[in-house]
């Protein structure tokens, strides 16, 4: 990914007329569609995921970000930006670990910054991952499901 946004930078180093203000608005939406695809393939990691490997996501999560730091415009809308699209995928990751369903809907309830598809699929993966039956894992999708706004 850091090599795709090196090939950014350096392409936008040759627009000449390419302003300071409109320079900052295209690194603001580079860094929130990175965070959109790395917050996708971690919503859709399809087989079981422990607690080790969630900690792993975090991490490699904050090298891509240290990564865009280190390529991005020293600026203090690009620091917020990064800061605020890490916490979008960070939060994501650290809901897999609550404990209880009714947590877990509190959660889905105070996050409407998550798709419907995200939320359904964090709680499938929670279920996979916490082995409940068919049944339990029907009752707490449900449950998940009558939370979304």
């Amino acid at each position: 990914m850091c090599m795709h946004l090196q090939m950014f930078r350096e392409r936008l180093r040759q627009i000449k007329s390419l302003t300071h203000p409109n320079l900052l608005q295209l690194w603001r939406h580079a860094i929130h569609y990175v965070a959109e695809v790395v917050l996708e393939g971690i919503a859709r990691v399809k087989t079981r995921c422990s607690a080790i490997g969630r900690n792993a996501m975090s991490s490699d999560l904050a090298e891509v970000m240290k990564g865009i730091r280190a390529l991005a415009p020293n600026s203090p809308d690009i620091a917020v930006a990064i800061d605020s699209n890490q916490s979008l995928v960070d939060n994501y990751i650290k809901a897999f670990f609550l404990t209880s369903p009714s947590d877990l809907q509190h959660w889905v309830q105070t996050h409407p910054e998550y798709s419907r598809d995200h939320l359904i699929l964090l709680a499938g993966t929670i279920a996979e991952f916490k082995g409940l039956k068919k049944k339990d894992r029907q009752v707490l999708l449900e449950l998940i499901e009558g939370s979304i706004m």
